[in-house]
């Protein structure tokens, strides 16, 4: 059963209808390459951070929770009061190197941040993002990490929202569904044997020739019935606005209960001329496109409590609560 702190704490992160629409921001390397490149020089932190915030203000009243790094979303948006409304706050443990091949990358956690702190800062949820393959030497130590991560995040009731992400290995046809879906089932059951909150998925059909409704649908279903009682978001891992709607819809009927989108929202802010421009874009077509897409997670989406059930609420919950008692 659920812990009335996690339940909460998902509560926090998800709409009325229990569904999550929570915005992507935690975006760091890879956010500040991109900038970088449409401006032609190299941009620097608070240039990356007035990108996160005009981001959040163009958006996050239309979300239900927002996902963001610690050193320039969390700590400048409490601070600064632009985040004292928002209904969830989800920030990452890890850093990324993406100039490695996922089968290289080391899982690094962001130093001098941890569960507790999250915990201590009023956060709503953690998010992990890693590689996985159930094939790979590196499995079964990936797994501990997760299981032990899992455990603190229990004991400090806060949610952990797992990303794993699936990377072929050598001589693997990634674009084979078949393969695929095999690994990926594998690789959902390990992470929910593992104690895992909420899983962040990629859509399971990498190669557009793929995409007739039926291999959608039996591809989404398969993932779908992975992931057991663990309820499960779409991440739009870089696709545009369109094609991400018409994943939405189809992960939603078949059991999804919201999103966690980014670049698909906002990436084409990223080459807008000046902050002008960008603000324009986020305003139009981002919060437009927002707005279809909470539209779809609304008709079609399951409520996360469907499937994570509902917690203890008698009278006298609290008495085997874990927790200090008497200051000690």
């Amino acid at each position: 059963m659920i812990s009335i702190g996690k339940f909460r704490h998902l509560t926090q992160c998800a709409t009325r209808d229990g569904h999550f629409m929570v915005l992507a921001i935690d975006h760091r390397a890879n956010l500040r390459d991109a900038l970088s490149a449409a401006r032609g020089v190299p941009v620097d932190d608070r240039e990356v951070g007035e990108f996160k915030r005009d981001v959040i203000q163009a958006l996050g009243d239309q979300c239900s929770g927002i996902l963001g790094d610690p050193s320039l979303v969390v700590g400048q948006g409490i601070a600064s009061g632009m985040l004292s409304s928002t209904p969830g706050l989800i920030a990452p443990l890890e850093v990324t190197n993406y100039q490695q091949h996922p089968s290289e990358r080391e899982i690094q956690f962001i130093p001098d941040w941890n569960v507790e702190k999250a915990k201590r800062a009023g956060l709503s949820g953690i998010k992990l993002l890693i590689y996985f393959h159930p094939l790979a030497g590196t499995a079964g130590e990936r797994l501990r990490l997760i299981s032990l991560l899992a455990g603190v995040c229990s004991r400090f009731d806060l949610p952990l929202f797992l990303e794993p992400i699936l990377f072929d290995l050598p001589g693997e046809d990634g674009h084979d569904l078949k393969v695929r879906l095999r690994h990926t089932v594998s690789m959902l059951r390990a992470m929910v044997d593992c104690g895992v909150d909420i899983l962040k998925i990629e859509f399971p059909v990498r190669d557009n020739s793929d995409n007739s409704l039926w291999q959608w649908d039996d591809a989404l279903g398969i993932v779908n019935e992975a992931c057991g009682e663990i309820p499960w978001v779409l991440l739009s891992g870089g696709v545009d606005s369109a094609t991400f709607k018409q994943q939405v819809s189809a992960a939603c009927q078949a059991g999804c209960s919201g999103i966690m989108v980014g670049r698909a929202l906002w990436n084409p802010a990223v080459k807008a001329v000046g902050q002008d421009g960008r603000i324009r874009v986020l305003h139009g077509k981002a919060r437009s496109d927002l707005s279809e897409l909470a539209a779809i997670v609304k008709q079609h989406g399951v409520p996360f409590w469907d499937r994570t059930g509902r917690p203890n609420g008698d009278t006298d919950w609290f008495r085997d609560y874990p927790g200090f008692v008497g200051g000690k």
